[in-house]
């Protein structure tokens, strides 16, 4: 496993490291435990009373220096997104129609996702079990009333297809070590679908061996 230091970022990780200040030892950052805000407690159950159980009570949880990198990254364009948004609604001007330049993203974005979902395609038959070569693409954690989920995406190397795993158990890989590698993945078709305009198999039961090269 390789340590992360501040020699092997990226040029936008570096940049985010040192503008929010983040403090870390080792590529580990301690910070409040999400899932009850660093108070320790969250909603009772029988089994641990109210003491949270992704902290245990510690009200901290550690978190590998990427990962806090890569999600800070992640709402820093979700937020310019939502303010371009809102500037072409609002008809902005900044030398030119903000909004004129809202539609052409839209229509370039729009040609790339045609371009790319053409060799795409859905993975086997609904309800059938599927045993296929795929390179790992990352995993996002949400929660819901149930809990926490973890999505693992995958892509099929030779035509860029999709296909994701919805579960509630935390697996063995994770996006800072293992993104890029190939595993070969036994799973059963759960649903076909769409993710943005392309094509996306929905896969449950999964289980995956990594392909040394």
């Amino acid at each position: 496993m390789t340590t992360c230091t501040t020699e092997n970022l990226t040029p936008m990780q570096t940049r985010i490291l040192e503008e929010y200040g983040i403090q870390h030892i080792d590529g580990i950052v301690t910070e409040p435990c999400g899932r009850c805000d660093g108070s320790g407690h969250y909603a009772f159950n029988l089994l641990d009373g109210t003491v949270c159980f992704r902290c245990r009570g510690s009200k901290v949880q550690h978190t590998k220096l990427k990962t806090v990198l890569s999600r800070i990254r992640r709402r820093e364009i979700a937020t310019d997104r939502r303010n371009a948004e809102l500037a072409a609604e609002e008809g902005v001007q900044i030398g030119f129609e903000l909004s004129d330049l809202y539609a052409a993203a839209k229509r370039h974005k729009a040609r790339l996702v045609a371009a790319e979902v053409a060799g795409m395609v859905h993975f086997g038959v609904v309800g059938e079990k599927l045993n296929v070569e795929l390179r790992f693409d990352g995993v996002s954690t949400f929660e819901n009333r149930w809990g926490w989920t973890n999505v693992y995406r995958f892509i099929d190397p030779a035509t860029g297809s999709s296909l994701v795993w919805f579960t509630g158990t935390v697996q063995s890989i994770n996006e800072t070590d293992d993104a890029g590698k190939l595993f070969r993945v036994s799973a059963t078709v759960k649903a076909h679908g769409d993710y943005e305009g392309k094509p996306q198999t929905k896969l449950i039961r999964c289980k995956f061996t990594e392909l040394k090269k």
